[in-house]
C-alpha cells in the first residue's frame, strides 16, 4: 500500500491527486516542500545579528587584527616607491626645437560643384536645341492718342529744330557768316567806310532773320502736311473696318 503524503503548504494529500504524479511532478513536489520546510515554526525567528549590541574598545586586540588585515590588502595594490623608474630629463634643446616648429593652419574647404543650372544645359546644345536663359520680354510703352486731333502723341518732332536740324544750321551758318561782320575793321576807317560798313552788317542780319522766319514757316506747314496725313489715314483705317 501507497504511504500517503500530505502537503506542508494545503495539508491536502498528494496521493489521492486527481492528477497522476510523474517522475517530472513528484520531483516539483519534492522541491516545493523542500522550500517550504525553511518556514516552519522551530525555524521562524528573528534575523541572524540581530541581537548583536556592545561596546568595543579601540585597544581591542580584535580590532586591531581586523585593521591589519586590512591595510595588508591595500598595500599589496600600491607600488613601493624602490620599484618606481627614475624619470630622465629631456635636453633643453629638444624641447626648444620642438616648440620652434611653426604651425600652419590648413582650412579644409567642401567640394564644389564642377557645373551649375546654366553650363549644364549647354552640353545639351544641338542642331536643333539651344538652351539659353527665358528672358522675360519688355513691355512696350501703351501708346496716347491726342484728345483733340486724334492722332498719336509723341510721334510728330517737336516743336523747334531737333538737334541735327540744329547742327545742320551751325554748319551753315559757319559757312556763309556775313562779310562785313568778319571784316577786320581799319584804324584809319572814314566816316564814309565806317558807315558803309554798319549797313552792310545790317542788311546781312536781315536777310538771316528773314531766312529764320522761312525756316520756321517750312518746318510749320511739313509738320501740318503730316498731321493732315496721318488723320487722313486714321480716318481710311476706320472706313475699312466698318465695310
Amino acid at each position: 500500500m501507497q504511504e500517503e503524503t500530505r502537503s506542508r503548504f494545503t495539508e491536502y494529500s498528494m496521493t489521492s491527486s486527481v492528477m497522476r504524479r510523474n517522475e517530472q511532478l513528484t520531483l516539483l513536489d519534492d522541491r516545493f516542500e523542500k522550500f517550504f520546510e525553511q518556514f516552519d515554526e522551530d525555524e521562524i525567528g528573528a534575523l541572524d545579528n540581530v541581537e548583536l549590541e556592545g561596546y568595543i574598545d579601540t585597544d581591542n586586540t580584535r580590532l586591531e587584527e581586523v585593521l591589519s588585515d586590512f591595510y595588508k590588502e591595500k598595500a599589496k595594490n600600491c607600488v613601493k616607491l624602490d620599484t618606481l623608474e627614475p624619470f630622465e630629463d629631456t635636453p633643453a634643446n629638444e624641447d626648444s626645437d620642438e616648440e620652434e616648429e611653426e604651425r600652419v593652419a590648413l582650412v579644409i574647404e567642401e567640394p564644389k560643384e564642377k557645373w551649375d543650372c546654366e553650363s549644364i544645359l549647354s552640353t545639351y546644345s544641338n542642331l536643333y536645341n539651344h538652351p539659353k536663359l527665358i528672358e522675360e520680354p519688355s513691355k512696350p510703352k501703351p501708346i496716347k492718342i491726342s484728345s483733340k486731333t486724334g492722332i498719336p502723341l509723341h510721334v510728330l518732332p517737336q516743336k523747334g529744330l531737333t538737334a541735327k536740324q540744329v547742327e545742320r544750321m551751325q554748319m551753315i551758318n559757319g559757312s556763309d557768316l556775313p562779310r562785313a561782320s568778319t571784316q577786320p575793321r581799319s584804324k584809319n576807317e572814314s566816316k564814309e567806310d565806317r558807315k558803309a560798313r554798319k549797313q552792310a552788317i545790317k542788311e546781312e542780319r536781315k536777310e538771316r532773320r528773314m531766312e529764320k522766319k522761312a525756316n520756321k514757316m517750312a518746318f510749320k506747314l511739313e509738320k501740318t502736311r503730316q498731321e493732315k496725313e496721318l488723320l487722313n489715314l486714321k480716318q481710311n483705317m476706320q472706313g475699312l473696318k466698318l465695310s
